[in-house]
Protein backbone atom coordinates (compact mmCIF):
# COMPACT_ATOMS: atom_id res chain seq x y z
CA UNK A 1 0.00 0.00 0.00
CA UNK A 2 2.81 2.45 0.26
CA UNK A 3 4.36 4.50 3.19
CA UNK A 4 0.76 6.13 4.25
CA UNK A 5 -0.59 2.47 4.48
CA UNK A 6 2.15 1.82 7.35
CA UNK A 7 2.09 4.66 8.82
CA UNK A 8 -1.12 3.96 9.24
CA UNK A 9 -1.11 0.68 10.55
CA UNK A 10 1.38 1.77 12.82
CA UNK A 11 -0.34 4.85 14.88
CA UNK A 12 -3.88 4.55 16.21
CA UNK A 13 -5.27 7.98 16.03
CA UNK A 14 -6.58 8.30 19.54
CA UNK A 15 -2.76 7.69 20.74
CA UNK A 16 -1.25 10.96 19.12
CA UNK A 17 -1.79 14.67 20.03
CA UNK A 18 -0.83 17.23 17.79
CA UNK A 19 -0.53 20.84 18.54
CA UNK A 20 -2.56 22.00 15.14
CA UNK A 21 -1.30 25.56 15.39
CA UNK A 22 2.26 24.61 15.11
CA UNK A 23 1.73 22.77 11.81
CA UNK A 24 1.45 24.28 8.62
CA UNK A 25 -2.75 23.31 7.05
CA UNK A 26 -1.01 22.02 4.12
CA UNK A 27 0.64 19.37 5.65
CA UNK A 28 -2.49 17.01 7.34
CA UNK A 29 -4.77 18.21 3.93
CA UNK A 30 -5.40 16.49 1.36
CA UNK A 31 -3.37 18.47 -1.49
CA UNK A 32 -4.20 18.11 -5.31
CA UNK A 33 -2.88 15.98 -7.63
CA UNK A 34 0.00 16.46 -9.65
CA UNK A 35 0.97 18.53 -6.76
CA UNK A 36 4.05 21.11 -7.60
CA UNK A 37 5.87 23.48 -5.57
CA UNK A 38 8.30 25.80 -5.76
CA UNK A 39 11.35 27.37 -3.73
CA UNK A 40 12.76 30.81 -3.50
CA UNK A 41 15.81 32.03 -2.01
CA UNK A 42 15.91 35.48 -0.61
CA UNK A 43 18.44 37.57 0.68
CA UNK A 44 16.90 40.52 3.05
CA UNK A 45 19.03 43.37 3.89
CA UNK A 46 16.59 45.55 5.78
CA UNK A 47 15.39 43.82 8.90
CA UNK A 48 11.99 46.17 8.88
CA UNK A 49 11.34 45.69 5.08
CA UNK A 50 12.10 41.36 5.64
CA UNK A 51 9.21 41.31 9.04
CA UNK A 52 6.57 42.85 6.61
CA UNK A 53 7.02 41.09 3.98
CA UNK A 54 6.76 38.02 5.87
CA UNK A 55 3.83 39.20 7.13
CA UNK A 56 2.23 39.85 4.14
CA UNK A 57 3.00 36.18 2.95
CA UNK A 58 1.44 34.78 6.23
CA UNK A 59 -1.70 35.67 5.88
CA UNK A 60 -1.85 33.16 3.18
CA UNK A 61 -0.58 30.12 5.19
CA UNK A 62 -3.27 28.75 7.09
CA UNK A 63 -2.21 26.41 10.36
CA UNK A 64 -3.87 22.71 10.58
CA UNK A 65 -6.28 24.15 13.18
CA UNK A 66 -7.87 26.54 11.04
CA UNK A 67 -10.01 26.10 8.14
CA UNK A 68 -10.47 27.87 5.16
Amino acid sequence: MGILGDLKRRFRREDVSLDLDDIQGLILRSRPEPYVGAHAVLQVTEAEGGRDFIAKLAVHSLGAGLDR
